[in-house]
């Protein structure tokens, strides 16, 4: 109980960062299109341990192991729409939807939040930060969350991206 109590408060304090930051303009988002696209994801690192897709990670329980196959993709649409088979989405049932990036105003960071299409409202907000450059479009995504655990530690959870298209 306390654990789910804890992982709603973090869920809300997440959104409630989301909430402060600056919405980049969509004309502004469509003029670059660095993120639109389709990405493969290609490792999973958890507290610094490389997880290469396909593979898996077993955690102790209560967690549930994490793992990766080899043909899980996150496709960002220019109109602001997402489908994806993500292993980690997918079970949510958050295989489409809405999504957008937000812009802190006094940092390079950025987030983006997924909202699938599950008739309410369900966003989930992650760290986003792309990296290298093909002709000028980034050309790796990593995708990450931090969490802080029951007994005060932090744990991050990245998933790494190539982008295929």
């Amino acid at each position: 109980m306390r654990t789910s109590l804890k992982r709603a408060l973090t869920a809300t304090g997440a959104l409630v960062l989301a909430a402060g930051a600056v919405v980049l303009p969509a004309t502004a988002a469509r003029a670059d299109g660095a993120y639109h696209g389709t990405w493969k994801l290609t490792a999973w690192k958890i507290n610094g341990v490389t997880i290469p897709c396909p593979g898996k990670l077993e955690l102790p329980p209560p967690a549930p192991s994490i793992s990766c196959n080899d043909h899980e993709k996150l496709v960002l649409n220019d109109n602001y729409r997402y489908t994806t088979n993500l292993e980690v989405l997918a079970h949510l049932h958050d295989d489409t939807g809405d999504y957008a990036v937000l812009k802190f105003a006094d940092t390079p960071d950025k987030v983006i939040v997924f909202d699938a299409n599950l008739g309410g409202s369900n966003p989930r907000a992650y760290h986003l930060r792309l990296i290298g450059a093909k002709a000028g479009t980034p050309n790796k995504m990593k995708i990450s969350l931090s969490t802080t655990n029951p007994d005060g530690s932090k744990s991050i959870a990245k998933m790494i991206f190539i982008r295929v298209s």
